[in-house]
């Protein structure tokens, strides 16, 4: 995580990180958090609301392949099964939710799935039983974020 922060996303100036050098890296960090686990000292970094809006921001407009990457970094289960799915800490939820665009550039990706006519479709473009393919990950991530910010909508207290 110290590595991502360094050199990808503390360029210098306004330019983006490179959507190639952002991807290796990201896929990277999401293969030493199924080795090690979120509890590891050196990945604690990648909860840090500092870190999820820096990271958010360098990725800009970036390929579909490195949002996806993102994604999967913070909501992907760790052996592939949908039954071992944890949503990040509420901290990263929450920074997702309002202090970036990610519900605004996901909902774009779902143009495949809409599509479809049937829920049957849907549900087999989603691959059961794991849904783990990237379109389901993508539509995973979409409801939890879009959940958190609808909260504040249905808080009476907030009125």
């Amino acid at each position: 995580a110290t590595l991502l922060e360094r050199f990808a996303l503390r360029r210098t100036g306004t330019a983006q990180a490179d959507p190639a050098e952002l991807l290796a890296l990201l896929s990277w960090l999401s293969w030493s958090k199924v080795l090690c686990g979120d509890d590891t000292k050196p990945l604690l970094r990648l909860h840090r609301a500092s870190f999820v809006r820096t990271l958010l921001a360098a990725i800009g407009r970036a390929r579909d392949d490195v949002l996806l990457a993102v994604c999967r970094l913070y909501f992907a289960p760790s052996n592939g099964s949908a039954e071992a799915e944890v949503d990040p800490p509420l901290e990263v939820l929450q920074t997702l939710a309002f202090a970036t665009p990610l519900a605004e550039r996901l909902y774009p990706t779902f143009g495949g799935l809409m599509r479809n006519r049937s829920s049957e479709a849907i549900f087999e473009a989603l691959q059961p039983p794991q849904l783990a393919n990237a379109e389901a990950i993508r539509l995973r991530v979409f409801c939890c974020v879009y959940a958190v910010q609808l909260q504040p909508m249905y808080d009476y207290e907030f009125f």
